[in-house]
């Protein structure tokens, strides 16, 4: 008899899942074979995530639901959807309809290999070769949030500003700095929207207001604002009109003010703020969550600013990284994160106090390379398990050879369920 008791349906869920886990290790050929055993288990971090890049590459609403299933299984909870960059726009905006009628749709490379100063964005009924994209409406969306929400997954949107914005700037010439020879500049770093137009302003709170429709209050709300180029906003009138209004003369002005702006915008109706790190050194205000990609110290310098932070360094978190140097792995970003290395991940070495602004760990998965979903699962699994019980369990010293044990009992599971994942070898 089984006997599930939790303090909320998070927890009953949760529950489920480490039963299923539980019947799947002690399995029979009559049935299975559990022992009496009583667990009593809470999560050490409230925010277990994965990011899915799904702008360089699309993915379908079915994938997005597989990936989401697959997630729920081992606890993970947050789904961030890269959703903007340069390749590609993947919301549907109502009240900016060329977002996705120009810039969700391009003309495949001819070589496979990913460069993106080779891609062409185009409209389909004017360009027939423009076959390559896709996006979401907002029914869509809607339906994902309802799907992962019934799994204990909060999908997190992510709108890339003030840099990789080429895909805005194509659809929309008003959100271009003065000066810019675009689009030519526009895929060589210079990517960034213009920080002094007030359509920009006005372009970005429309979009929030459109995010807030479709997602529900409470959701965390990605700004971007990471590899952000000033090299436009040097010669842009508009730009220098604006800085000499804030009565600044470093271009960091710009970006701290046009966050600010945003981030309170996004917070005024109940919503959290998320940038990557970079936007840390802005000294915006201490309420907006900072995402840190480029490693601990990072991590640590925005949690001693006082900002809540979630780990996401790419020297472990990046599962668009080769899993081993064998010739037999498919074509990666670049960089080597074995399992291993991803189960080793060591917390920032901060104070208790310090500490408890960490709210979680995230993987990252750029998708330059990775075209389809069966290979972002075969990037993500097993990594993903040694993430997982890195966010959920706070054990220490961990023991590689019993989480092996664990992971091969996984990925068994997984392979029932057709998942793509790579097969752990003795390297691993």
């Amino acid at each position: 008899m089984l006997h599930l008791k939790a303090g909320a349906s998070a927890g009953l869920f949760y529950a489920w899942q480490s039963m299923v886990q539980v019947l799947n290790a002690n399995r029979t050929e009559d049935g299975f074979s559990v022992p009496v055993f009583s667990i009593r288990d809470v999560p050490c971090f409230e925010w277990r995530g994965i990011m899915l890049d799904v702008s360089r590459h699309f993915f379908t609403m079915a994938e997005v639901k597989r990936m989401i299933d697959t997630m729920s299984l081992f606890k993970l909870n947050r789904l961030h959807l890269h959703l903007t960059d340069g390749p590609g726009w993947r919301m549907e905006i109502r009240k900016y309809p060329l977002l996705t009628s120009m810039s969700a749709w391009r003309v495949p490379l001819a070589n496979g290999e990913w460069n993106w100063q080779e891609v062409k964005l185009a409209i389909q009924e004017h360009d027939p070769e423009a076959t390559y994209g896709g996006f979401y409406t907002r029914e869509q969306m809607r339906e994902i949030i309802a799907y992962a929400r019934s799994r204990q997954v909060t999908i997190v949107p992510e709108i890339d500003l003030p840099g990789h914005s080429y895909a805005a700037m194509h659809a929309y010439g008003d959100l271009i700095c003065d000066g810019v020879d675009f689009p030519v500049e526009g895929k060589k770093g210079r990517d960034a929207v213009c920080m002094g137009r007030p359509e920009t302003l006005r372009f970005v709170k429309d979009v929030v207001d459109e995010l807030k429709a479709v997602f529900p209050p409470g959701s965390p709300i990605h700004l971007g604002h990471d590899e952000v180029s000033a090299e436009a906003w040097k010669k842009c009138r508009y730009c220098q009109n604006r800085l000499k209004d804030l009565n600044e003369t470093d271009l960091k002005a710009l970006s701290r003010d046009f966050l600010q702006q945003i981030a309170d915008y996004v917070r005024k109706d109940g919503y959290d703020a998320i940038v990557w790190d970079e936007a840390g050194e802005l000294e915006a205000d201490k309420h907006i969550f900072v995402m840190a990609w480029r490693g601990n110290d990072f991590a640590a310098a925005a949690v001693r600013k006082g900002h809540p932070v979630i780990l996401a360094p790419c020297s472990h978190f990046y599962f668009d990284y080769y899993q081993s140097s064998a010739p037999t792995e498919p074509k990666a970003i670049g960089g080597l994160i074995p399992l291993r290395q991803v189960y080793g991940y060591e917390l920032p070495e901060l104070s208790p106090e310090e500490a408890s602004k960490v709210r979680g760990l995230q993987a990252n998965i750029w998708t330059e390379y990775l075209y389809d979903m069966g290979l972002v699962e075969y990037m993500a699994w097993p990594r993903a398990l040694a993430l997982a019980e890195r966010a959920w369990s706070d054990c220490d010293p961990r023991d590689y050879k019993s989480f092996r044990s664990r992971a091969a009992l996984a990925l068994k599971l997984l392979e029932k369920l057709a998942v793509k994942y790579r097969p752990m070898d003795e390297e691993d």
